[in-house]
């Protein structure tokens, strides 16, 4: 009782992971966490499932777990929110298709990444690169160095 009147935060910081704890434990209980990133990351990598309209629901189909342990899952282990994480990997493919298809415009890479707004593109990409894709390729032009340098 003296403990909790002379500091009080100490009490309510305690309540607060003791919830946390429980909740972490009543969502991945009897998961393989690191069986499930790793399906996780397979899929995004392999399967490229972000180029899809999917759902958090649908992609914690395709992994066998519930719609509550994958958003648990992100939100706690991999410290992301689920739109955060598609957008992620999104933008690094992004990324790497203006670096080497320098014949395609960038609205068609939005389009092929999974973006289906070219608005939503570009503020998801600055937001993750600090510059607009269009600058990202002047600056970064990849295979268009090759191309450039005359024989």
């Amino acid at each position: 009782f003296a403990i909790s009147r002379r500091h009080p935060e100490r009490i309510l910081s305690q309540d607060a992971e003791e919830k946390h704890d429980r909740y972490i434990k009543t969502q991945l209980q009897g998961l393989d966490v690191e069986a499930a990133i790793s399906r996780l990351d397979s899929l995004m990598r392999d399967g490229k499932v972000y180029k899809e309209k999917i759902t958090l629901n649908e992609l914690a189909e395709r992994l066998d777990i519930r719609q509550h342990q994958l958003s648990e899952l992100l939100n706690s282990c991999m410290k992301t929110t689920f739109f955060n994480y598609v957008n992620d990997q999104r933008v690094r493919e992004a990324v790497h298709l203006l670096e080497t298809g320098p014949e395609l415009q960038i609205i068609e890479i939005s389009l092929e990444v999974g973006f289906s707004s070219l608005s939503v593109f570009y503020r998801e990409f600055k937001k993750r690169i600090w510059v607009s894709p269009a600058e990202y390729r002047r600056k970064n032009p990849g295979d268009n160095e090759a191309a450039a340098v005359p024989e």
